[in-house]
């Protein structure tokens, strides 16, 4: 179970996305070391949300290959994303909310949108704010904890994977391996075709292509030589059009892989072992960006972008352990009993 690098790799993940936050949550966006050589193109938090977005894809197309059936696939996901997400509301709602709010904590819990955050347990209607909580920090003011929206698109992906198992296709894996090749197709030349799409969707699009790549390759298991082919392929590609700047095109799509690829090599490279038992990745990822903003407040001096990111991976650490002991680790124990 352990004798790959991913857990490792979905550590780095969640680090990133925690580094790329610590330049927003300090109001110092544009320092961001990846932001800055890449001229705003690319942060940190790209590079790790594709880590999560392409393993999720590989492993959890191995999960639902391993499933008896659909209702058991959609019980180990809910098993996995819930427990400690319903867990994370409910300590936001009740005890974070209370003590950072600016109203007073009758009027805090007399707002309907208190409550109305309470939806966030669904996984499906993300809210982005709190009143009165955080509204002076310099990330955008609503945002009480801006790391859940992906959580919405990848319950929406694993939807599509539950659609698929149902309806036979996914254990067919030549023909899967034809689909996730059409979806990433579509997405592709929306991406290329259509530069200036509203940034949201774009940022969707791009882990939907990626998480399609995670399936694709756990259905087609390409060799070293394949993947390296194709790296290069992409490098070169990007490359050549970067050159030739064909108008309402952008090349960028052709970076995906590259964001990607290396993720399959380095998980089942058998050059370095970085194997770890505890799945950190999730419990960081969702509980940093809330520790970041109290940090951000409480703090009596001008906190730095950098300190704010060590201090908030010294705290989350410890958060994400006792979240992977007390409650992500039971229910995963739970899944791996009822396959």
């Amino acid at each position: 179970m352990y004798n790959n690098n991913f857990n490792f790799l979905r550590l780095l993940g969640a680090i990133l996305v925690i580094f790329s936050h610590s330049f927003y949550v300090a109001g110092e966006v544009y320092n961001e070391p990846v932001n800055a050589i890449t001229n705003g193109q690319f942060e940190a938090s790209a590079f790790g949300l594709s880590i999560f977005f392409f393993i999720s894809g590989l492993l959890v197309t191995k999960s639902a290959l391993d499933s008896r059936n659909v209702i058991v696939f959609l019980r180990k996901r809910i098993y996995r994303i819930y427990p400690a997400l319903v867990a994370l509301v409910l300590i936001s709602v009740f005890i974070i909310g209370p003590i950072f709010t600016q109203l007073s904590v009758f009027d805090y819990f007399a707002n309907s949108d208190t409550w109305k955050y309470l939806y966030t347990m669904t996984g499906f209607r993300i809210r982005m704010n709190l009143p009165g909580v955080f509204t002076d920090n310099f990330y955008n003011t609503h945002s009480f904890n801006a790391s859940l929206w992906s959580i919405e698109v990848e319950l929406f992906l694993y939807l599509s994977l539950a659609l698929f198992l149902f309806l036979g296709m996914l254990k067919r894996k030549k023909l899967f391996a034809y689909i996730a090749a059409l979806v990433m197709i579509i997405c592709i030349l929306l991406l290329a075709f259509k530069p200036n799409t509203d940034g949201n969707l774009h940022r969707h699009l791009n882990l939907i292509c990626i998480f399609y790549l995670g399936c694709f390759v756990a259905v087609v298991k390409l060799n070293q030589q394949q993947v390296l082919l194709i790296l290069f392929s992409s490098a070169a590609a990007y490359m050549l059009f970067r050159l030739i700047n064909l108008p309402n095109f952008d090349p960028s799509f052709l970076l995906l892989p590259l964001l990607s690829l290396p993720v399959y090599l380095f998980g089942f490279s058998n050059l370095i072992k970085l194997w770890i038992k505890k799945d950190l990745s999730y419990g960081l990822y969702i509980f940093a960006f809330p520790v970041q903003q109290m940090l951000f407040k409480i703090s009596s001096f001008p906190i730095s972008a950098y300190g704010l990111f060590y201090l908030t991976l010294l705290i989350t650490t410890g958060l994400a352990m006792a979240s992977w002991a007390y409650i992500e680790k039971p229910f995963i124990l739970m899944k791996n009993k009822k396959r």
